[in-house]
C-alpha cells in the first residue's frame, strides 16, 4: 500500500516537466547538439620541423589539415619529449582559424623549445572532438644558407653528428621550384645537406646549428638553397642557372631563393639568410665594383620583391693566402663587406681567414674546406650569428 502511494508524486512531477501553463500542451525540448567531426589529415607542421621564435620568444605554428563535419574551432595542446627544455601547453585554442570545405589553417601559438609532441582536436558548439599528434615540433631558430660550395656540401665530411635539436628541410623533388614544396620533409640535420647542386660531402653547418643549440637549449633548423661553383650573377633576378626540359623545371637561383622566404614566413618567419659566396667570381677576375653592386641587386631584391625584412649575414670569402693577386682578393673582400649596413644586413666570418693548411687542394686550388676547416667555418659562424644584434634579447623578426 505505502509503495503504490509513492508513485502518485512522482507521475505528478512527470506531468508539470512535460506541459506549460497550457493545459495538455508539451513543451518543445531542445534538440541534441550535432555531433563534433574529426581532424582527418595534418600537412602542417611536419615531423622534426623547426619554427622561428618570435620577438616574444613564442612561435607561431602554422598548422594547415582537412575535417570532416562539424567544426566550428581547434585546440592545439603540446608536452615535451625527454631530455628537452620549453614550456608545455594545456589545451589552447588555435588563432586566426580559418575554415573551408573539409581545409582548415590555423596558428598555434608555443613558446621557444622543443622538441614538442603536439596534439590538435576540433571544436563544435562548446564539444570537443579526438584528437591527432604530430611529433617532435621545435621553436627556435632557423636559417636559409645561400651561395657557392661552401654553402653547400663540398668540403671533406666532418664526421660530426650533430645536436640531436638540429633539423634541415629536404624540400623535395622539385628541388624548391614549386612554392608549395610538395614532397618537402623534415629530417635531422647531418650532412650532407639536402641541396640542390647534388653535392655529397660535408659543410660547415652541422657544426654552427649544433653549438646554437646547446647554447641556447632549443632547436635550430636549416635550409639550404646554395649552389656548387656559382657566380654572383648567376644569383640575379631573372638568371637562369639550367634551363628546363621536358622533365625538369628550369633552375632559376633568385626565384628558388624568394620561394624559400617566402615558405618559411608563412610558417613563422626565419633568423637571416647565410650568405659564402664569392670564389668563382675572385677566380673569374669580376670587377669588385660589379660585384658590389650585383650582391646589393640580390639583397634589396630579396626584401622588395617578397615584401619581407630579410636579415642577411655575409661572410668575406674569395681564396685564402694568395700573394700573387693579394689586391683583388683584397678588393673583392672589400666588396663584400661593403654591403652591410648593420641594419638588416651584417657580417658574417671572413673565411679567408681559414688558411690553406685547413683546406682540400685539388689541381692547386684551395677553395674547399677539409673536416678542420669546415669544423672552424661552422664554429666562426656560430659565433656571428650569436652575437647578431636582438639575437638573444627580443627583436623584430620576418
Amino acid at each position: 500500500m505505502n509503495r503504490l502511494r509513492s508513485t502518485v508524486p512522482f507521475a505528478i512531477l512527470c506531468g508539470c516537466l512535460l506541459t506549460t501553463g497550457e493545459p495538455g500542451r508539451a513543451v518543445a525540448q531542445p534538440n541534441a547538439p550535432a555531433t563534433v567531426g574529426a581532424i582527418t589529415s595534418i600537412t602542417d607542421p611536419m615531423i622534426r620541423q623547426v619554427v622561428q621564435r618570435r620577438d616574444d620568444n613564442v612561435g607561431h605554428i602554422f598548422v594547415a589539415g582537412t575535417y570532416t563535419g562539424n567544426v566550428d574551432g581547434f585546440q592545439g595542446s603540446s608536452t615535451l619529449m625527454p631530455e628537452t627544455l620549453g614550456t608545455p601547453l594545456g589545451w589552447t585554442p588555435l588563432i586566426d582559424v580559418t575554415i573551408f570545405e573539409g581545409h582548415f589553417t590555423a596558428i598555434f601559438r608555443q613558446p621557444a623549445g622543443g622538441f614538442y609532441n603536439l596534439q590538435f582536436r576540433p571544436t563544435y558548439q562548446g564539444q570537443v572532438g579526438s584528437p591527432v599528434t604530430v611529433l617532435a615540433v621545435g621553436v627556435g631558430e632557423v636559417f636559409i644558407t645561400a651561395g657557392q660550395s661552401n654553402a653547400t656540401n663540398w668540403g671533406t665530411p666532418t664526421g660530426i653528428k650533430p645536436h640531436l635539436l638540429v633539423s634541415c628541410f629536404d624540400d623535395g623533388p622539385w628541388a624548391g621550384t614549386d612554392p608549395y614544396y610538395v614532397g618537402s620533409y623534415w629530417r635531422w640535420g647531418y650532412d650532407p645537406q639536402p641541396a640542390l647542386d647534388g653535392s655529397t660531402m660535408g659543410s660547415a653547418w652541422p657544426t654552427m646549428a649544433s653549438n646554437l643549440a646547446i647554447m641556447l637549449g632549443m632547436p635550430v633548423g636549416l635550409y639550404s638553397a646554395g649552389y656548387g661553383g656559382t657566380a654572383i650573377e648567376n644569383w640575379l633576378p631573372g638568371s637562369v642557372l639550367v634551363p628546363g626540359t621536358s622533365t625538369q623545371p628550369q633552375i632559376e637561383l633568385f626565384a628558388r631563393l624568394v620561394n624559400g622566404i617566402e615558405y618559411f614566413t608563412g610558417r613563422g618567419g626565419f633568423r637571416a639568410v647565410l650568405w659564402i659566396q664569392g670564389e668563382t667570381d675572385f677566380g673569374d677576375n669580376t670587377d669588385p665594383t660589379v660585384y658590389q653592386a650585383n650582391l646589393r641587386r640580390v639583397i634589396d631584391q630579396s626584401r622588395q620583391v617578397t615584401g619581407v625584412p630579410v636579415k642577411w649575414m655575409v661572410a668575406q670569402t674569395t681564396t685564402p693566402e694568395n700573394w700573387f693577386r693579394l689586391s683583388e682578393k683584397l678588393a673583392l673582400e672589400k666588396a663584400q663587406a661593403a654591403v652591410v649596413d648593420n641594419v638588416l644586413t651584417f657580417p658574417g666570418p671572413n673565411a679567408d681567414s681559414i688558411g690553406t693548411s685547413y683546406r682540400l687542394i685539388i689541381d692547386g686550388d684551395p677553395v674547399h674546406f677539409n673536416a678542420m676547416g669546415l669544423t672552424l667555418l661552422g664554429g666562426y659562424w656560430g659565433i656571428y650569428v650569436y652575437n647578431l644584434p636582438g639575437f638573444l634579447a627580443p627583436g623584430n623578426l620576418p
